[in-house]
């Protein structure tokens, strides 16, 4: 790990970056459990945060004030473990501030609790979800974390959607990639009684006559599903559309993916015996 000495010695912006870095590496030894030095931690707030600008010297007292604390404390209790990430955080996204740099998808670290679970058997429905044409992602990362909440037995993605196995894809699945099963495959693959697609001018959610099993068609982000898709419901379970009351009248297709598979393994789960 590089010196205090060391850093204070590089120009300040380029010590600052190295020092979000550091922290990042914090939060990642604490989500894994492993300790980490608070007297350094301490040190880099006093020494080289604090005195590269007046307004982060303030805006860092209150992290100050913490550390101070659980350094005295000893970070006994889980609880200041939580804490100490927190202020590790907090650090890290008030220098990306002062740099004027927008962190990443893949710079945001994951809550705890979703590292250690998985291990576990999951609650699977006869859910499929078929990906057509999306072109982020981050977008199809966000999905297979949404469908492997909600009981989602399978992803199938069209040849043309980004893989999940993606670095960009995988950070924002958190994971959820290694535990919902998925393929790339074509629109033959699915169904045809019980396919339905999420998209606009359809049943309104609540009206919706959910399957319980079949397949939900994900349409491209700027352009909703294909012809063939919609003649492909049209034949099975229908349209299902989120009502929607702002001026936009949109929804990114992560948002509006996670409020349908809410609703659909909600009215499944429900109409089962307990």
């Amino acid at each position: 790990m590089i010196t205090i000495r060391k850093l204070a010695s590089l120009k300040r912006n380029t010590a600052l970056r190295k020092t979000a870095a550091l922290l990042q590496g914090f939060e990642a030894d604490l989500i894994a459990g492993r300790d980490i030095d608070i007297f350094y931690l301490k040190e880099l707030v006093v020494k080289i945060i604090a005195p590269a600008d007046s307004g982060l010297a303030h805006r860092s007292q209150t992290s100050l004030s913490e550390l101070i604390y659980l350094e005295r404390s000893g970070q006994s209790r889980p609880q200041d473990t939580r804490q100490l990430r927190r202020v590790c955080n907090n650090l890290r996204h008030l220098l990306y501030s002062f740099l004027d740099t927008r962190p990443a998808d893949w710079d945001l670290m994951p809550p705890a609790d979703s590292i250690a679970a998985g291990s576990g058997a999951r609650r699977v429905l006869p859910f499929t979800v078929y990906l057509e044409d999306l072109r982020s992602p981050f977008n199809v990362g966000s999905i297979f974390r949404s469908a492997e909440s909600f009981c989602v037995k399978q992803i199938i993605l069209s040849p043309s959607c980004p893989r999940p196995d993606l670095p960009r894809s995988s950070r924002s699945a958190m994971g959820s990639d290694k535990v919902v099963p998925w393929s790339i495959g074509d629109l033959e693959t699915l169904d045809q009684e019980h396919v339905f697609a999420l998209e606009t001018g359809g049943t309104p959610l609540e009206k919706f006559c959910f399957p319980e099993d079949g397949a939900v068609i994900v349409g491209n982000e700027e352009l909703g599903v294909t012809p063939q898709a919609r003649d492909l419901v049209s034949k099975g379970a229908g349209i299902v559309s989120i009502p929607l009351y702002g001026v936009k009248g949109s929804l990114n297709v992560t948002a509006a993916f996670a409020i349908l598979i809410h609703s659909w393994s909600s009215r499944v789960l429900s109409s089962l015996p307990s």
